[in-house]
């Protein structure tokens, strides 16, 4: 069994695309990287990055709490920021509207893992983050297959379309 992020991608995440539904991408990045400051996941850090490159300001925000496994929330002068999975946007009562949904499907099909911007309850942005695969990944697998290794097994906590494309490459 492999862990998909470093051992067969680069463990490098970035961001590929910025959508904001009614607030411009910067505001979005903006939002997005207040909420990931004081966070270590992984896609925090290629959040906090992209701002970075972009020249952007984190928005004020203090108040930080992760919720394993769906995102992370974060209040300031806005509001409350949420940066998660959709699980996270239900668990607060609220949801992508269908349009919001059919883009952020688009995006993963496209092989990025999608957080979520939410302020006040309104998504307000799709943030896309991909993970290079490693130049030896797939050689590394045909090696195993070459020792009678039959069955190889990819774990990964990603939506499934990126990891069906992590695995057709």
């Amino acid at each position: 069994a492999f862990d998909k992020t470093g051992t067969l991608t680069l463990g490098q995440p970035q961001v590929a695309s910025v959508t904001g539904f009614e607030l411009e991408e910067e505001r979005v990045l903006s939002l997005a990287a207040a909420a990931e400051l004081r966070s270590e996941h992984h896609l925090a850090t290629a959040i906090l990055s992209a701002a970075e490159k972009r020249q952007i300001e984190p928005a004020p925000a203090d108040d930080w709490t992760i919720e394993a496994g769906l995102g992370v929330v974060a209040h300031g002068p806005d509001g409350e920021i949420l940066v998660g999975n959709r699980r996270l946007l239900l668990s607060r009562g609220t949801d992508l509207t269908p349009e919001q949904a059919a883009l952020m499907v688009e995006h993963e099909e496209a092989g990025e893992t999608v957080a979520i911007i939410a302020l006040n309850g309104q998504a307000i942005g799709l943030i896309g983050i991909t993970d290079p695969i490693k130049p030896d990944a797939f050689g590394l697998v045909k090696a195993l297959k070459r020792t009678g290794i039959k069955t190889t097994v990819m774990l990964t906590g990603d939506n499934p379309r990126a990891a069906q494309l992590v695995v057709l490459q």
